[in-house]
C-alpha cells in the first residue's frame, strides 16, 4: 500500500488479519501463505500497515469479496489477484479430488465435519501428510484420527519427520500402553 494509507485502509488490513487468525492455526502459517514472516503478521495485525501485494493476498486468503477490497483500496483489482501462497496449497482441482479420495477415510471425515477446515487448510494438510507420512492405524487413517491429525499438521507440529529409530519410538509407545494394550498390539503385529 502507498506510504500514507488512510485510517480506513489500516482498519481493513487489521480486520483481514484478524479473520485469518480465526481461520489458521498460527501467525507463522498465515505469514507463509501471504509471503511474510510471523513478526510482520503481528505488526500488520496491530498497525494495519502493509504492502498492496500482501494485503491483496491476505484479503483473498480470508475470502473477502473483491468488490470490498477494491472499494477500500480505492483502486480496481488486477485480474487475477496476485497471491504469494505456495503452489502446494492450491493444487489443480483434479489432483485435489484424487488426493482427497485416495487418503483412507478422509473424504468421509470431511463429509462428517464440513465446517472444520477451509479448502486451503485441507489441501495444506494433505500435502503435509504426503511429505511426513505420519503413523497410521491398520486402515491407513492417522493414528488418532483425521481431526487430531489436522490439528497437529496445521499447528506446525508435523512439518518434518523426526530423526531417530522407529524401534525406539515403538518401544516408548509400548511402554506407555496398558498391559492389555501391549497384548493387543502384539497380536495385531503377529497376525
Amino acid at each position: 500500500m502507498p506510504r500514507g494509507i488512510t485510517s480506513a485502509q489500516r482498519e481493513f488490513a487489521k480486520s483481514v488479519f484478524r479473520d485469518l487468525e480465526e481461520q489458521f492455526p498460527n501467525q507463522t502459517e498465515i505469514g507463509r501463505l501471504v509471503g511474510v514472516d510471523q513478526s510482520r503478521v503481528s505488526a500488520i495485525r496491530s498497525t494495519g500497515k502493509t504492502s498492496l501485494h500482501v494485503l491483496l493476498a491476505a484479503a483473498t486468503l480470508a475470502n473477502r469479496p473483491p468488490e470490498e477490497i477494491s472499494r477500500i483500496l480505492g483502486t480496481p483489482l488486477p485480474n487475477p489477484i496476485p497471491t504469494s501462497a505456495p503452489a502446494h496449497t492450491d493444487p489443480p482441482v483434479g489432483t485435489f479430488l484424487m488426493r482427497l479420495r485416495r487418503l483412507p477415510g478422509l473424504e468421509a471425515w470431511v463429509e462428517e465435519n464440513p465446517q472444520k477446515l477451509t479448502i486451503s487448510q485441507l489441501a495444506h494438510g494433505m500435502a503435509i501428510y504426503e511429505d511426513v507420512k505420519p503413523r497410521s492405524r491398520d486402515d491407513g487413517q492417522p493414528l488418532n484420527g483425521w481431526g487430531s491429525y489436522f490439528d497437529d499438521a496445521l499447528s506446525g507440529r508435523l512439518t518434518r519427520e523426526l530423526a531417530g529409530a522407529v524401534s525406539d519410538a515403538e518401544a516408548l509407545e509400548l511402554a506407555q500402553m496398558s498391559p492389555a494394550g501391549r497384548k493387543k498390539f502384539a497380536r495385531k503385529k503377529r497376525g
